[in-house]
């Protein structure tokens, strides 16, 4: 299995944010192909691109056994949370590829996405 190259944690109030494995924030060219999900126009090839070269780690902090845990997010989990940013699409988030593009295109346009880039 490829290695994580960063982590995106999701909550299912629909927040995204992201750090590098170490916890610190995500730079140089990590940073700029982020970004590069953000540029206008079509952005699936540069969020496929994101995903495929890194393949993050996406996270959500769960109740585990009575104790708040930080896991990999299921698939219902990251639909939850597209649902949650973008309940006024049409587009059916039972897919997980939909959903972690839509999740990487997220945090690409958060409004400053080197402060959501940072230590989670």
């Amino acid at each position: 299995m490829k290695s994580h190259g960063f982590i995106i944690e999701i909550s299912l109030c629909g927040s995204v944010q992201c750090c590098t494995n170490d916890g610190d924030e995500i730079s140089g060219q990590l940073l700029s192909d982020v970004q590069d999900c953000s540029k206008s126009g079509d952005n699936e090839d540069a969020c496929t691109y994101v995903l495929e070269k890194y393949n993050p780690d996406i996270r959500i902090v769960r109740k585990v056994n009575g104790e708040y845990t930080n896991v990999q997010a299921s698939i219902e989990e990251k639909c939850t949370v597209c649902e949650q940013i973008y309940f006024e699409s049409d587009t059916d988030f039972k897919d997980e590829d939909s959903a972690n593009l839509y999740i990487m295109w997220e945090l690409a346009n958060s409004e400053d996405i080197e402060s959501k880039c940072t230590g989670v």
